[in-house]
């Protein structure tokens, strides 16, 4: 069979993962410095102690990445207590600077446009909630060009579990040798794990290269059609 479909990577794929989360996360451990008189060497320990307890207690599930469990931990070490006006409003914090901070690069917005424009599939595999990714997706415009969003939290495991391709396989109609995953090296154990054709994302120019090798694998019968229009934007970045 033919290329009909992208299977595509989120965060740290799209966009500058380490940079969003540092500026995101020290935005929010400011706050607690100011309200608790403490520095930020002891809230960032502390903000880990607080992020590894969640991660040991939700193991391998899309919780495990909840900012809001993370602040809500780390509130009640600080005051022995559930703080749950503040850990709400540190995890909206977080998520308001993160988002700002979210800068998609021209050359993977040409890359999902070319993909439309050979009437590709083009569906979004994520870890995390879906309400937090849909956001960004929102945030970022991303929503524009993609056909789905799939995430860890619907599909009940994290990748790189079978389950989050197979579902992907589903809502986009198309069996496993007609789909490629797109993304950031640590992406190659999904591929692997599910014997899929992968092409990793290691830089701006990489998008360029994915392209070429995707346009070797075309022919007029492999799309699915007549290439699709992008969709209105919706939101903004601040959604």
């Amino acid at each position: 069979m033919g290329l009909r479909g992208i299977l595509l990577d989120f965060d740290d794929t799209l966009y500058d993962y380490k940079e969003c989360n540092s500026a995101a996360t020290i935005a929010a451990l400011k706050s607690i410095c100011q309200r608790h008189s403490i520095g930020m060497n002891s809230a960032k320990a502390l903000f880990e102690k607080a992020r590894m307890q969640v991660k040991a207690n939700t193991r391998a599930q899309a919780a495990s990445h909840s900012r809001l469990l993370y602040f809500k931990a780390m509130l009640e070490m600080l005051e022995g207590r559930t703080n749950a006006g503040y850990s709400l409003r540190l995890e909206r914090l977080f998520w308001e600077k993160y988002m700002q901070k979210m800068t998609i690069p021209s050359q993977a917005i040409e890359f999902l446009k070319w993909c439309r424009g050979k009437g590709l599939r083009i569906v979004i595999l994520t870890n995390l909630t879906a309400q937090i990714q849909l956001r960004k997706a929102v945030a970022s415009h991303i929503d524009r060009f993609v056909d789905f969003i799939i995430t860890s939290e619907e599909a009940g495991a994290e990748k790189p579990a079978g389950s989050i391709v197979r579902l992907a396989m589903e809502k986009a109609g198309c069996k496993r040798d007609e789909l490629v995953l797109v993304g950031d090296i640590d992406e190659k154990a999904t591929a692997v794990k599910n014997r899929l054709a992968f092409f990793p994302i290691k830089g701006k120019e990489s998008w360029n290269n994915a392209r070429g090798q995707l346009e070797k694998m075309l022919t007029p019968k492999n799309v699915l059609g007549k290439s699709r229009k992008t969709a209105s934007p919706v939101g903004g970045r601040n959604a």
